[in-house]
């Protein structure tokens, strides 16, 4: 997981959150110094740019 990376969400967790599908999401951070299960900071430009939520990485879909 590299921070500026563009991901998805997967589907359980996006239904979840009340999201519609196709959201591109950025990696903003990663929390490597806490032992927190959802150490994965997201951000996603057009739900606006003060939005951000943690995500583990079981959540997250990788774009090639």
């Amino acid at each position: 997981m590299e921070i500026g990376k563009k991901v998805f969400i997967n589907e359980n967790v996006r239904v979840k959150l009340g999201l519609p599908d196709g959201l591109e999401f950025t990696i903003k951070d990663v929390l490597k110094e806490c032992d927190f299960k959802y150490n994965i900071v997201l951000s996603c430009h057009e739900l606006g740019d003060g939005w951000v939520d943690f995500f583990n990485k079981g959540e997250i879909i990788e774009i090639k």
